[in-house]
């Protein structure tokens, strides 16, 4: 019988938690690749590199296809179930305003 050093989600059933750590310093407008990301540090989450709010969280990035970078971002707080949604296309891309 084989064995396997690491267990991922997909072997237990669970949901995959994000991939990507946003390193320090990290403005969300930059964030326009698709997939799913996280601000460990709440320090790090400052309304000044475009987080809705400043708390730590998952950051979930889709393209629209508009445009180059055209995408919806979606930013959920490590504590509290509230999730803000914005989109951004244009060129220069232009994000919206974060909506709750």
């Amino acid at each position: 019988m084989a064995t396997k050093d690491v267990i991922t989600a997909n072997d237990t059933g669970a949901v995959p938690v994000a991939d990507k750590t946003l390193p320090a310093g990290t403005d969300l407008n930059a964030i326009t690749e698709p997939g799913e990301y996280f601000q460990n540090v709440t320090s790090s989450a400052t309304l000044a590199l475009n987080h809705p709010e400043a708390v730590a969280g998952a950051l979930k990035v889709y393209l629209t296809g508009v445009d180059f970078g055209a995408c919806r971002q979606v930013y959920m707080p490590y504590n509290s179930t509230v999730e803000y949604r914005r989109y951004a296309f244009g060129d220069p891309l232009v994000f919206s305003a974060w909506k709750a």
